[in-house]
């Protein structure tokens, strides 16, 4: 929810910030390996939680999938992204992209700065570099428990020369953006690999700009059977100044106001949304995109610590989608405006149960106590 294009107007389009790719192969030679024989499957539609996966192979010997999913809520904009590659015959290559942010061939936005740093703060940040088609950094591990990639004091295409570090002009705000890493495993190159990541200079659609990838680590140029990644990556848009956002979220826009167009705001996205989850009844299943809980007899309980915006919940393993009940901290939750119009339910074809999600608001690190049962 920020100013828009027509004439700063709410509730209108913003401008396109847009682009991003996975699993990018090339040949030895430099040839792009497309992908192919994709199938796509739509297991959740909102309106709390979006859920797709497109899967397929990238030549002979890669398979692969990508799970993506939005969620609702008042602050920001995050595209949260499961990946899973698989090798099934060795593939050389001079160039392999498991991720980035924007896209080779489709970036609608520059930043100006890049910064690199986990949950005890930054590593390092670097003025960038655009255009090329080359690599501007020397590749960087990814280290920490929680590793962010900030791409800030960002600039419209149309404003690349004439507008000033962060100050993109014209109607409608612009936004920075950010990756975080909230789940990593993967061997490469026949051993056990961290992620890397360093700034590409690529020219998308007629205009310099950069990339931050997420790569193999230096020296794998060949997978080997066996070799895997499986990985969960939160792709956040962030609005550049306080005045851009008009939305409800209070503790956005206090952020704002102290940190404004730097990488400080991907630091608080992965410190702040780092959910700390205690499991009294069910069984854990995923922290993000939403905290997932396998129900026992349709119940759960859990305590909850950080989180930002309203926190995706799913309840899995219902007998019946109607009859349930959620307390937060022995309160009812009810966001109701139109009955029950607050929360989503979902059918697995495959168990024959059903799942039923809920947005909550979090906007503190201290413990939640969450109750999900049948109704009495």
């Amino acid at each position: 929810m920020v100013r828009s294009m027509a004439a700063n107007q709410p509730w209108q389009w913003t401008h396109n910030v847009g682009g991003g790719d996975f699993f990018r192969l090339f040949d030895p030679r430099g040839r792009r390996v497309p992908h192919g024989r994709m199938r796509t499957v739509y297991p959740c539609q909102g309106p709390c939680l979006t859920e797709v996966t497109y899967a397929g192979w990238c030549g002979d010997g890669l398979e692969h999938s990508a799970t993506v999913s939005l969620a609702r809520t008042d602050d920001i904009v995050r595209g949260t992204y499961r990946l899973r590659l698989d090798v099934k015959q060795a593939t050389d290559f001079s160039r392999f992209v498991i991720f980035q942010i924007g896209a080779d061939t489709y970036s609608y936005t520059g930043e100006r700065q890049m910064a690199l740093g986990n949950e005890t703060g930054l590593i390092r940040q670097w003025p960038t570099q655009w255009g090329g088609d080359t690599y501007r950094t020397a590749p960087q591990e990814c280290r920490g428990r929680v590793p962010w990639i900030s791409l800030h004091e960002a600039v419209s295409r149309a404003n690349h020369e004439a507008a000033s570090p962060g100050q993109p002009g014209g109607a409608g705000a612009w936004a920075n953006r950010g990756v975080v890493i909230r789940a990593w495993q993967a061997r490469l190159g026949g051993r056990t690999a961290s992620p890397w990541m360093a700034e590409h200079g690529v020219n998308a659609r007629g205009a310099d700009t950069s990339t931050a990838d997420i790569i193999p680590p230096p020296g794998v140029t060949r997978l080997e059977p066996g070799d895997f990644v499986e990985a969960t990556f939160e792709h956040v848009i962030l609005p550049q100044f306080a005045a851009d956002y008009y939305g409800p979220n209070e503790a956005l826009r206090r952020a704002l106001a102290t940190d404004e167009n730097t990488w400080r705001m991907v630091h608080r996205e992965a410190v702040g949304n780092d959910r700390c989850v205690e499991i009294k009844t069910g069984t854990l299943q995923a922290l993000h995109p939403a905290v997932c809980i396998a129900t026992a007899n349709d119940a759960a309980e859990l305590t909850l610590r950080s989180g930002l915006g309203y926190v995706p919940l799913t309840f899995t393993g219902l007998v019946s989608p109607r009859g349930h009940l959620l307390l937060m901290d022995d309160q009812p939750v009810n966001q109701a405006v139109h009955g029950n119009d607050f929360w989503q339910t979902d059918y697995d074809p495959a168990a024959k149960r059903w799942s039923r999600t809920y947005n909550i608001p979090i906007h503190d690190a201290r413990p939640h106590t969450i109750r999900f049962a049948p109704e009495p």
